[in-house]
């Protein structure tokens, strides 16, 4: 570790009470004599930049695949039966059953998620 001399005579003065120059028999000042002294220098730190973040890529959701319109209406007539079932086969009607179908088939053909009616 390297070090720097800081050299300087610091002279503070003193002065004695009369009682103390009476015991001591000395009479005057204090002063205190230049001293070198040895200071450890620390090293200079350089700060290094963070490492680059590599680069995003924006990953998209797959889109689901193309469905042929005979498809999509089997999804639908499947999905009006379970309604139809789901409360029994009895009250509602056809129509509304195949209407609900139809909103729930079309939105998961879009990605989203089924929403399940109650009951």
């Amino acid at each position: 570790m390297a070090s720097r001399s800081v050299t300087g005579s610091a002279k503070p003065t003193t002065t004695k009470s009369p009682a103390s120059k009476a015991a001591t028999g000395k009479t005057g000042t204090v002063k205190a004599t230049s001293s070198v002294v040895e200071l450890p220098v620390k090293p200079k730190v350089t700060e290094e930049k963070p490492a680059a973040r590599p680069k995003r890529t924006t990953v998209s959701k797959p889109k689901p695949p193309a469905v042929s319109a005979e498809e999509r209406e089997r999804m639908i007539r499947e999905a009006a039966y379970y309604i139809a079932e789901r409360r029994g086969f009895v009250g509602g009607s056809a129509a509304e059953d195949w209407e609900q179908a139809v909103a729930e088939v079309d939105q998961l053909l879009k990605g989203g998620k089924q929403r399940r009616s109650a009951g």
